[in-house]
C-alpha cells in the first residue's frame, strides 16, 4: 500500500488543532476526522492497520485516506512513513464513526470533545473484528 505525502494546508490544520504528535497516532487520526467532518472538500477515512518496521516488529496503527489517498499524519512528521509496510485491518468512514461515536457518546459529549473541553477517544482494534472507543 503507498502511503502519500500530506497536502502542505493539511498538515498545517493538523499542526495548529495539535494532531501531529509522536507516537499518538489514534488520537492524531480520530482528532482530525472529527475535525474535518463538517468540511465538505475533505473526505476523510479513518483506517487501522498494521506496521512492520524493517526489524520485522509489527503495531497496530491509525492513519487517513484523505480524498482517496492514504496518509499518515503521525510518522509522516517523523519521516518515518517510508521505513515501514502497512497492512489495513479495517476502514471507517466519516458517517461510519459519527454513527458509533453517537451510540457510544452522544451528541452533547462529541460536541465537547470538538471544543476541546473533553478528550477525544480514538477507535481502536481489540479483538478479531472488535473495536472500541478507548481512552488512550
Amino acid at each position: 500500500m503507498n502511503i502519500s505525502v500530506m497536502p502542505e494546508a493539511f498538515k498545517e490544520f493538523l499542526n495548529s488543532k495539535n494532531l501531529l504528535n509522536s507516537k499518538e497516532c489514534f488520537s492524531n487520526c480520530m482528532g482530525a476526522l472529527i475535525h474535518m467532518a463538517t468540511k465538505e472538500d475533505f473526505n476523510v477515512n479513518y483506517v487501522l492497520c498494521e506496521i512492520k518496521s524493517r526489524d520485522g516488529s509489527v503495531h497496530e496503527h491509525a492513519i487517513l485516506r484523505l480524498n482517496g489517498k492514504y496518509i499518515d499524519p503521525t510518522l509522516e512528521v517523523q519521516n518515518l512513513h517510508r521505513k515501514v509496510d502497512y497492512s489495513i485491518t479495517k476502514e471507517f468512514t466519516t458517517k461510519e464513526i459519527i454513527t458509533l461515536m453517537c451510540e457510544k457518546f452522544g451528541l452533547p459529549e462529541i460536541e465537547q470533545m470538538i471544543k476541546g473541553i473533553k478528550p477525544i477517544w480514538p477507535l481502536c482494534k481489540v479483538g478479531e473484528n472488535q473495536y472500541v472507543f478507548l481512552d488512550v
